[in-house]
């Protein structure tokens, strides 16, 4: 039961083209723990300023995916 309290806590965040990003952006100001996002829109927050990846433990590209 505790690990599903776990998964409660957790804000995931999907950066896609085509969606406002204003309420994006409001999600990462709160803080995210999971982040999938098209190249051009992770390149593009990340050139504003909206987040970083400083925290970032696990980087996987399609050309990654690709590969396996």
């Amino acid at each position: 039961m505790s690990s599903l309290r776990a998964c409660k806590t957790l804000r995931p965040l999907m950066y896609i083209d085509g969606v406002d990003m204003k309420p994006q952006i409001e999600v990462v100001k709160k803080g995210v723990y999971i982040v999938v996002a098209k190249p051009g829109r992770l390149k593009y927050m990340l050139a504003k300023k909206w987040m970083n990846l400083e925290n970032c433990r696990v980087n996987c590209s399609r050309k990654d995916a690709q590969q396996k």
